[in-house]
């Protein structure tokens, strides 16, 4: 029996989030001198453990869908899309990392947990935009994790009912 795409394609997402992070720390870490240095290697740390206990539940895709490991991967995902706020750094460098919360909530419980994560990433992002005083339109930037929620959830909807019906044809 083949194996799902869903939990590869979570995978894929955040791999990809970690590694456009780590381009940003790195860049921030050597161009923002106002960036707390503790706060910024903290982000990256979290992230890096994060993505490795990712990598190993991706061995068993059913612990993705526990609710715990979604409450887990959003604490970790509100931390670092708030890290370049409390490290006071003068371009965000959370990169791709928080979108790959929408991923494993979409996988975990369809467009709607996804648009419901989306909703808390956007208002993180809003009030962090207000607090450190950046522009209205920096702030409407943030809504793009809405349109990466519904992506996600219509992706990953349809690769269970593509895996679904290969599997069904599999057994015929």
């Amino acid at each position: 029996e083949s194996p799902s795409r869903a939990p590869q394609l979570v995978l894929f997402v955040r791999i990809l989030g970690f590694v456009w992070m780590t381009l940003l720390v790195v860049v921030t870490w050597f161009t923002d001198p106002d960036a707390n240095r503790a706060v910024v290697a903290s982000a990256e740390v979290a992230a890096a453990v994060w993505t490795g206990v990712t990598i190993a539940a991706s061995r068993d895709p059913v612990s993705l869908r526990t609710w715990q490991f979604v409450g887990l991967d959003g604490a970790v995902a509100l931390y670092v899309a708030s890290a370049s706020y409390i490290a006071g750094a003068s371009e965000l460098f959370h990169g791709g990392y928080p979108i790959s919360w929408l991923a494993v909530a979409a996988f975990a419980g369809g467009i709607r947990l996804a648009v419901a994560a989306a909703v808390v990433l956007a208002a993180q992002q809003v009030v962090g935009f207000l607090l450190t005083d950046r522009s209205l339109v920096a702030t409407t930037g943030a809504f793009v994790f809405i349109v990466y929620a519904v992506i996600f959830g219509w992706t990953i909807d349809t690769l269970r009912r593509n895996d679904e019906r290969r599997r069904d044809a599999e057994r015929a």
